[in-house]
Protein backbone atom coordinates (compact mmCIF):
# COMPACT_ATOMS: atom_id res chain seq x y z
CA UNK A 1 0.00 0.00 0.00
CA UNK A 2 1.58 3.49 -1.38
CA UNK A 3 1.64 5.98 1.78
CA UNK A 4 -0.53 9.07 1.70
CA UNK A 5 1.52 12.14 1.63
CA UNK A 6 0.74 15.85 1.38
CA UNK A 7 2.43 18.70 -0.77
CA UNK A 8 1.69 22.11 -1.34
CA UNK A 9 0.94 23.80 -4.67
CA UNK A 10 4.26 24.49 -6.88
CA UNK A 11 6.46 21.38 -4.91
CA UNK A 12 7.50 18.47 -6.92
CA UNK A 13 7.69 15.06 -5.34
CA UNK A 14 10.07 12.32 -5.96
CA UNK A 15 9.42 9.39 -4.45
CA UNK A 16 12.39 6.83 -3.45
CA UNK A 17 10.39 4.06 -3.47
CA UNK A 18 10.47 3.59 0.03
CA UNK A 19 7.04 4.93 0.63
CA UNK A 20 4.92 1.87 1.15
CA UNK A 21 3.57 -0.68 3.93
CA UNK A 22 3.24 -4.50 3.86
CA UNK A 23 0.77 -7.39 5.02
CA UNK A 24 0.92 -10.62 4.75
CA UNK A 25 4.54 -11.32 4.27
CA UNK A 26 5.86 -14.72 5.90
CA UNK A 27 9.56 -15.49 7.53
CA UNK A 28 12.07 -13.59 6.13
CA UNK A 29 10.22 -12.88 3.04
CA UNK A 30 10.48 -9.05 1.76
CA UNK A 31 9.44 -6.17 -0.42
CA UNK A 32 12.77 -3.79 -0.41
CA UNK A 33 11.20 -0.84 -2.81
CA UNK A 34 8.39 -0.19 -5.16
CA UNK A 35 7.46 2.04 -8.27
CA UNK A 36 5.20 4.91 -7.07
CA UNK A 37 4.06 7.13 -9.81
CA UNK A 38 1.14 10.00 -9.66
CA UNK A 39 -0.15 12.77 -11.56
CA UNK A 40 0.31 15.18 -8.51
CA UNK A 41 3.62 15.13 -8.39
CA UNK A 42 4.96 17.60 -11.49
CA UNK A 43 4.48 21.18 -9.26
CA UNK A 44 2.01 21.95 -11.79
CA UNK A 45 -0.63 19.87 -10.35
CA UNK A 46 -3.13 21.59 -9.04
CA UNK A 47 -5.49 21.85 -5.70
CA UNK A 48 -8.50 21.51 -8.16
CA UNK A 49 -7.25 18.01 -9.43
CA UNK A 50 -6.41 16.48 -5.69
CA UNK A 51 -5.97 14.01 -4.18
CA UNK A 52 -4.37 12.43 -6.91
CA UNK A 53 -3.41 8.43 -6.75
CA UNK A 54 -0.19 7.21 -5.69
CA UNK A 55 0.20 4.09 -7.53
CA UNK A 56 2.73 1.98 -6.20
CA UNK A 57 4.21 -1.09 -8.50
CA UNK A 58 6.89 -3.50 -9.93
CA UNK A 59 7.68 -5.04 -6.45
CA UNK A 60 11.09 -5.45 -5.98
CA UNK A 61 12.43 -7.80 -2.57
CA UNK A 62 13.07 -11.65 -1.35
CA UNK A 63 10.86 -14.40 -1.68
CA UNK A 64 7.82 -12.47 -3.61
CA UNK A 65 7.58 -14.85 -6.25
CA UNK A 66 5.48 -17.09 -3.66
CA UNK A 67 2.94 -14.27 -3.89
CA UNK A 68 0.00 -12.78 -6.02
CA UNK A 69 0.89 -8.76 -4.93
CA UNK A 70 -1.93 -6.87 -4.81
CA UNK A 71 -1.23 -2.81 -4.93
CA UNK A 72 -3.07 -0.45 -2.94
CA UNK A 73 -2.79 3.17 -4.13
CA UNK A 74 -1.99 5.93 -1.44
CA UNK A 75 -2.88 9.63 -1.84
CA UNK A 76 -1.15 12.86 -2.65
CA UNK A 77 -2.80 16.05 -1.13
CA UNK A 78 -2.14 19.00 -3.03
CA UNK A 79 -2.77 21.98 -0.37
CA UNK A 80 -2.91 25.60 -1.27
CA UNK A 81 0.24 27.67 -1.75
CA UNK A 82 0.11 31.03 0.70
CA UNK A 83 0.73 33.99 -1.53
CA UNK A 84 0.06 37.50 -0.91
CA UNK A 85 -0.79 40.80 -2.86
CA UNK A 86 0.02 44.34 -0.82
CA UNK A 87 -0.69 47.68 -2.75
CA UNK A 88 1.94 50.43 -1.66
CA UNK A 89 0.38 53.52 0.00
CA UNK A 90 -0.16 56.79 -2.32
CA UNK A 91 -0.80 60.60 -1.45
CA UNK A 92 -1.65 62.81 -3.99
CA UNK A 93 -2.65 66.87 -3.14
CA UNK A 94 -6.70 67.68 -3.58
CA UNK A 95 -7.05 68.73 -7.52
CA UNK A 96 -4.01 66.73 -8.80
CA UNK A 97 -3.89 63.43 -11.17
CA UNK A 98 -4.17 59.70 -8.90
CA UNK A 99 -0.87 58.74 -9.36
CA UNK A 100 -0.11 55.52 -10.93
CA UNK A 101 -1.68 52.56 -8.15
CA UNK A 102 1.32 49.44 -7.72
CA UNK A 103 1.83 46.69 -4.98
CA UNK A 104 3.89 43.54 -4.37
CA UNK A 105 2.69 39.72 -5.25
CA UNK A 106 4.69 37.29 -3.12
CA UNK A 107 3.97 33.60 -3.05
CA UNK A 108 3.13 33.35 -6.93
CA UNK A 109 4.57 30.72 -9.70
CA UNK A 110 6.32 32.68 -12.03
CA UNK A 111 5.02 30.23 -14.84
CA UNK A 112 1.37 31.12 -13.83
CA UNK A 113 1.84 34.52 -14.77
CA UNK A 114 -0.39 36.07 -12.24
CA UNK A 115 -0.61 39.70 -12.11
CA UNK A 116 -2.27 42.68 -10.08
CA UNK A 117 -5.02 45.47 -11.05
CA UNK A 118 -4.94 47.89 -8.48
CA UNK A 119 -7.99 50.14 -7.68
CA UNK A 120 -9.19 52.95 -4.84
CA UNK A 121 -12.63 53.81 -3.54
CA UNK A 122 -13.71 56.74 -5.39
CA UNK A 123 -13.51 60.49 -3.63
CA UNK A 124 -11.86 63.64 -4.46
CA UNK A 125 -12.45 64.79 -1.01
CA UNK A 126 -10.11 65.72 1.34
CA UNK A 127 -13.11 64.97 4.39
CA UNK A 128 -13.27 61.83 2.73
CA UNK A 129 -9.39 60.99 3.03
CA UNK A 130 -7.92 58.45 3.40
CA UNK A 131 -9.33 55.83 0.74
CA UNK A 132 -8.87 52.20 0.34
CA UNK A 133 -6.51 50.28 -2.38
CA UNK A 134 -7.46 47.26 -2.88
CA UNK A 135 -6.30 44.98 -6.09
CA UNK A 136 -8.16 41.79 -7.95
CA UNK A 137 -6.15 39.40 -9.83
CA UNK A 138 -5.40 37.31 -13.29
CA UNK A 139 -5.86 34.64 -14.31
CA UNK A 140 -8.74 33.97 -12.55
CA UNK A 141 -8.09 29.97 -13.62
CA UNK A 142 -5.22 29.31 -11.55
CA UNK A 143 -5.73 31.36 -8.29
CA UNK A 144 -7.54 28.41 -6.40
CA UNK A 145 -3.94 26.94 -6.37
CA UNK A 146 -3.24 29.42 -3.71
CA UNK A 147 -4.29 30.69 -0.48
CA UNK A 148 -4.44 34.43 -1.16
CA UNK A 149 -4.10 37.19 1.36
CA UNK A 150 -5.69 40.27 0.27
CA UNK A 151 -4.07 43.09 2.02
CA UNK A 152 -4.93 46.90 1.36
CA UNK A 153 -3.19 50.32 1.56
CA UNK A 154 -4.24 53.96 2.17
CA UNK A 155 -5.23 56.72 -0.53
CA UNK A 156 -4.30 60.24 1.02
CA UNK A 157 -5.49 63.37 -0.22
CA UNK A 158 -4.18 66.22 1.06
CA UNK A 159 -5.20 69.90 0.44
CA UNK A 160 -3.70 71.86 -1.71
CA UNK A 161 -1.73 74.99 -0.83
CA UNK A 162 -2.90 78.60 -1.50
CA UNK A 163 -1.35 82.01 -1.94
CA UNK A 164 -3.02 85.31 -1.33
CA UNK A 165 -2.33 88.76 -2.90
CA UNK A 166 -4.62 91.97 -2.41
CA UNK A 167 -4.87 94.85 -4.12
CA UNK A 168 -6.58 98.35 -3.47
CA UNK A 169 -8.12 101.20 -5.68
CA UNK A 170 -7.68 103.52 -5.51
CA UNK A 171 -4.13 104.30 -3.57
CA UNK A 172 -3.84 106.73 -2.75
CA UNK A 173 -7.48 107.78 -2.02
CA UNK A 174 -8.76 111.11 -0.98
CA UNK A 175 -11.10 110.72 1.73
CA UNK A 176 -13.97 110.20 2.24
CA UNK A 177 -13.36 108.37 -1.02
CA UNK A 178 -14.81 104.88 -1.35
CA UNK A 179 -11.84 102.71 -1.41
CA UNK A 180 -12.20 98.84 -3.00
CA UNK A 181 -10.08 96.06 -1.75
CA UNK A 182 -9.44 92.71 -3.89
CA UNK A 183 -7.98 89.65 -2.70
CA UNK A 184 -6.92 87.09 -5.34
CA UNK A 185 -6.80 83.46 -3.97
CA UNK A 186 -4.54 81.41 -6.00
CA UNK A 187 -3.86 77.48 -5.91
CA UNK A 188 -0.27 76.86 -6.12
CA UNK A 189 0.48 73.68 -8.71
CA UNK A 190 0.08 70.52 -8.54
CA UNK A 191 -3.13 71.38 -6.57
CA UNK A 192 -6.27 72.61 -8.18
CA UNK A 193 -10.01 72.93 -7.18
CA UNK A 194 -12.07 75.87 -6.96
CA UNK A 195 -11.25 77.46 -3.41
CA UNK A 196 -14.37 78.50 -1.87
CA UNK A 197 -14.97 80.10 1.90
CA UNK A 198 -14.44 83.64 2.97
CA UNK A 199 -11.55 85.96 3.01
CA UNK A 200 -11.21 88.45 6.37
CA UNK A 201 -9.89 91.92 5.50
CA UNK A 202 -7.73 93.61 8.36
CA UNK A 203 -6.16 97.32 9.14
CA UNK A 204 -3.52 96.34 11.13
CA UNK A 205 -5.13 93.86 13.60
CA UNK A 206 -8.46 95.47 13.22
CA UNK A 207 -10.68 93.13 11.47
CA UNK A 208 -12.41 95.57 8.88
CA UNK A 209 -14.58 92.93 7.12
CA UNK A 210 -15.16 89.17 5.93
CA UNK A 211 -15.97 88.36 2.46
CA UNK A 212 -16.97 85.76 0.58
CA UNK A 213 -14.72 83.86 -2.00
CA UNK A 214 -16.41 84.05 -5.66
CA UNK A 215 -15.21 83.20 -9.32
CA UNK A 216 -14.84 86.29 -11.38
CA UNK A 217 -13.46 86.02 -14.96
CA UNK A 218 -11.94 82.63 -14.10
CA UNK A 219 -10.03 84.18 -10.65
CA UNK A 220 -10.70 83.58 -7.20
CA UNK A 221 -11.51 86.78 -5.65
CA UNK A 222 -12.91 88.07 -2.38
CA UNK A 223 -13.50 92.37 -2.49
CA UNK A 224 -14.94 94.90 0.17
CA UNK A 225 -15.53 98.83 -0.59
CA UNK A 226 -15.20 100.91 2.30
CA UNK A 227 -13.54 104.07 3.59
CA UNK A 228 -10.77 105.09 5.61
CA UNK A 229 -9.19 107.92 8.09
CA UNK A 230 -7.23 109.96 6.26
CA UNK A 231 -3.61 108.63 6.85
CA UNK A 232 -1.41 105.48 6.02
CA UNK A 233 -3.16 102.11 6.60
CA UNK A 234 -1.90 98.21 6.91
CA UNK A 235 -3.74 95.91 5.13
CA UNK A 236 -3.76 92.50 5.13
CA UNK A 237 -6.48 89.74 3.49
CA UNK A 238 -6.45 86.48 5.57
CA UNK A 239 -7.82 83.20 3.50
CA UNK A 240 -9.59 81.18 5.62
CA UNK A 241 -8.92 78.02 4.24
CA UNK A 242 -11.68 75.08 3.73
CA UNK A 243 -10.84 71.10 3.96
CA UNK A 244 -9.81 71.05 0.34
CA UNK A 245 -7.57 74.10 0.41
CA UNK A 246 -5.02 75.53 2.80
CA UNK A 247 -5.85 78.96 4.55
CA UNK A 248 -2.59 81.70 3.26
CA UNK A 249 -2.15 85.40 4.25
CA UNK A 250 -1.56 88.69 2.21
CA UNK A 251 1.66 90.36 2.01
CA UNK A 252 0.47 94.01 4.09
CA UNK A 253 -0.61 96.65 1.66
CA UNK A 254 0.02 100.40 2.54
CA UNK A 255 -3.52 102.16 1.60
CA UNK A 256 -2.92 105.92 1.92
CA UNK A 257 -5.75 108.21 2.32
CA UNK A 258 -5.14 112.17 2.29
CA UNK A 259 -7.55 114.45 4.46
CA UNK A 260 -10.28 116.76 2.25
CA UNK A 261 -8.72 119.41 0.14
CA UNK A 262 -8.95 122.87 3.05
CA UNK A 263 -11.49 125.60 2.13
CA UNK A 264 -10.47 128.94 2.57
CA UNK A 265 -12.18 130.54 5.14
CA UNK A 266 -14.46 133.97 5.69
CA UNK A 267 -12.08 137.05 5.95
CA UNK A 268 -11.10 138.37 9.40
CA UNK A 269 -13.92 140.81 11.11
CA UNK A 270 -11.69 144.13 11.58
CA UNK A 271 -14.06 144.77 14.47
CA UNK A 272 -15.99 148.61 14.94
CA UNK A 273 -14.10 151.81 13.52
CA UNK A 274 -11.87 153.56 15.70
CA UNK A 275 -13.03 157.52 16.68
CA UNK A 276 -10.65 159.60 15.73
CA UNK A 277 -11.69 162.78 17.93
CA UNK A 278 -11.78 166.49 17.72
CA UNK A 279 -9.25 168.02 15.30
CA UNK A 280 -6.09 169.07 16.54
CA UNK A 281 -4.03 171.33 14.64
CA UNK A 282 -1.63 172.85 17.54
CA UNK A 283 0.57 170.60 18.65
CA UNK A 284 -0.36 170.59 22.73
CA UNK A 285 -3.88 170.94 21.50
CA UNK A 286 -4.46 174.79 22.80
CA UNK A 287 -6.44 177.45 21.11
CA UNK A 288 -4.61 179.11 17.59
CA UNK A 289 -1.78 181.12 18.37
CA UNK A 290 -2.04 184.89 18.18
CA UNK A 291 0.00 186.86 14.78
CA UNK A 292 2.93 188.68 15.61
CA UNK A 293 3.05 191.78 17.18
CA UNK A 294 0.28 190.88 20.03
CA UNK A 295 -2.44 190.94 17.58
CA UNK A 296 -3.81 194.61 19.07
CA UNK A 297 -5.36 197.79 16.36
CA UNK A 298 -2.87 199.60 14.99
Amino acid sequence: TATDRTKTYGETVAFAGSEFTTVGLLNTDTVSSVTLTSAGAPGTASVGGSPYSIVPSAAVGAGLGNYSITYVNGQLTVDPKPASVTPDPKTKIYGDVDPALTGTLDGFLETDGVTATYSRTPGEGVAGSPYVISASLNPADVLSNYAITSNTAVFTITPAETTTSLASSPNPATGPEDITFTATITVVAPGGGVPSGVVEFYDGGTLLEIGPVAVVDGSFVATFTTTLAGGEHSISARYAGTDDHQGSTSAVLTQTVFGPPSQPGPPADPGPPTDPGPPNNVPGGGPPASPPGGGGRP
